[in-house]
């Protein structure tokens, strides 16, 4: 392996792991995936091409959701509630889970029926489910409540360090959460709305992203007369990925579990 390829594999690997994608020909480090929101709210959320604010409005959660269903797993967000082993506890009780009377925290998860009714018991209580590749984990009923009391995220670690507070990172390290994507509108950012590209640029690639940043239509000539009439904003919404028809079709399918069943009325 050569020394360009060797760095062009390490950069992929770091872009990966830092649960990024970059998107050369687009201009823009984005965070993929589509929620129940319109266009107007992310641009509010995220300034017009500013770095948002650190504070998790609704927006903000919305768009959460949104990146969360891209190429990394999805989880949800869970927050164990005060009471969470008393649930187990009684739950391991209605399931007929014979409890160890010294410790019922000890008791061991051996018959796999019992086992099953309890975590789907425990699940829906809970709206948050063991997932498949942490079932072999839970060997007793303590390994069930540390899940349960384990809070969870849908946002990367790099993510939650850009909201952080300054005390918590040093002071020679700065994030930016989302890009300063350009666009030739914000006439109050330092670049004037004017770009180093002329007549390149301006697309977003990919349905999700195009759910959260907004593109452009470049102007290919220069005309002096079009300097206040050119219209630089993408006006086709039908069929978009931001057509509530479509974002309406494309959020119906976040949550589908495809059983037996579902084969079977296609074929």
């Amino acid at each position: 392996m050569s020394v360009n390829e060797s760095c062009s594999f390490l950069h992929s690997i770091l872009l990966h792991c830092c649960g990024c994608i970059w998107l050369e020909s687009a201009g823009l480090i984005a965070y993929g995936n589509p929620g129940k929101i319109s266009p107007n709210e992310i641009f509010k959320a995220i300034g017009c091409g500013r770095s948002s604010s650190t504070t998790a409005s609704a927006s903000t959660l919305e768009m959460d959701k949104i990146r969360a269903r891209g190429f990394l797993k999805y989880t949800y967000n869970y927050s164990p509630s005060p009471d969470v082993e008393q649930k187990i506890e009684s739950a391991a009780r209605q399931c007929g889970v014979e409890l160890n009377p010294a410790d019922w925290r000890t008791t061991e998860l051996t018959d796999l029926e019992k086992k099953e009714k309890l975590l789907l018991n425990i699940g829906k209580q809970c709206s948050h489910f063991v997932p498949n590749s942490k079932l072999h984990k839970m060997k007793t009923i303590a390994d069930v409540t540390h899940f349960y009391e384990t809070p969870t995220s849908n946002i990367t670690k790099y993510a939650a360090m850009a909201r952080s507070s300054g005390d918590q990172m040093p002071k020679n390290l700065s994030i930016m959460e989302h890009h300063r994507r350009f666009h030739p509108n914000d006439k109050s950012a330092p670049h004037g709305g004017i770009t180093a590209f002329p007549g390149e640029l301006g697309k977003v690639l990919g349905l999700r992203n195009q759910r959260l940043y907004r593109e452009y239509k470049p102007k290919k000539h220069w005309y002096e007369f079009e300097d206040v009439v050119f219209d630089y904003d993408v006006t086709c919404t039908k069929g978009m990925p931001w057509d509530p028809e479509v974002a309406k079709r494309m959020d119906s399918y976040t949550d589908v579990k495809f059983v037996k069943d579902h084969l079977i009325k296609k074929f």
